[in-house]
């Protein structure tokens, strides 16, 4: 479980089912596999999950004939990765900083470092990264861990940064490399399950559908599940209240 405050508020995220402490305003309660009948609001979560289970070769194997290309192109290309886990406070201050530059340019909200913070100081933070041939830093992916299961934060790339049409290839190549190298590092950590941390359920957005595209290159399963929100204290519903007033 992860406690901070936030607009005055203790905030608890809790994850994959696991109990929360009871001293917080509001319960932040991710990826449940039902509803919980006593939250503010159930919220339906899609994501995409891979077996770790499988050994490395049959993982491969089971990737689309492109992205499997395009990892083992990326080694050609130099490309070498790099995973940090637990993650030490300077990996997460480059983290965030790397992020930061590649949310402004897409008009994403930023990461909160300490959100990162907290996850680490409970051993649950992995973070990881693609490095170029030139040994600049080109990708960077952030996990959560706990309970065997590895689920994907944020990922970030200079993707944008660049003007060079071979450029852009060798990231994108790079950032599915990077992928493989996670899931390879994260098996021998101890978990069997890598969350791609989302899938789009809708059919109208471009965006999110090639995002989906890309997932799907690695395989795996669609996984069905539910956030939830719970106020604990009359000042968290005051302060859930308030929010939803904001959004009107």
């Amino acid at each position: 479980m992860i406690l901070y405050r936030k607009s005055g508020l203790l905030i608890e995220e809790t994850w994959f089912g696991e109990p929360d402490s009871g001293s917080a305003d509001i319960v932040y309660a991710y990826q449940l596999t039902s509803p919980n009948p006593s939250a503010q609001e159930n919220i339906e979560f899609h994501t995409l999950v891979l077996d770790l289970r499988k050994e490395p070769e049959d993982l491969i194997a089971g990737f689309a004939s492109n992205t499997r290309n395009e990892v083992r192109r990326s080694e050609k290309d130099g490309v070498t990765a790099r995973s940090f886990c637990p993650a030490p406070g300077e990996r997460i201050q480059e983290f965030v900083h790397f992020y930061s530059e590649f949310a402004a340019g897409k008009g994403l909200e930023p990461v909160d470092p300490q959100q990162l913070s907290q996850m680490a100081a409970e051993g649950r933070l992995c973070l990881s990264q693609a490095v170029g041939p030139d040994g600049a830093v080109i990708v960077w992916h952030s996990y959560y861990l706990h309970r065997g299961r590895a689920r994907l934060l944020l990922s970030a790339s200079l993707f944008r940064e660049s003007e060079s049409k071979e450029d852009r290839a060798l990231i994108g190549r790079a950032n599915r490399f990077l992928h493989f190298e996670d899931m390879k590092f994260l098996r021998s950590s101890g978990c069997d399950t890598y969350d791609f941390g989302g899938w789009y359920h809708g059919t109208e957005d471009e965006g999110l559908l090639r995002i989906n595209k890309f997932k799907e290159g690695f395989g795996g399963s669609e996984l069905t599940e539910y956030h939830a929100v719970i106020a604990r204290t009359m000042k968290g519903r005051l302060g859930l209240a308030a929010k939803k007033m904001l959004k009107r």
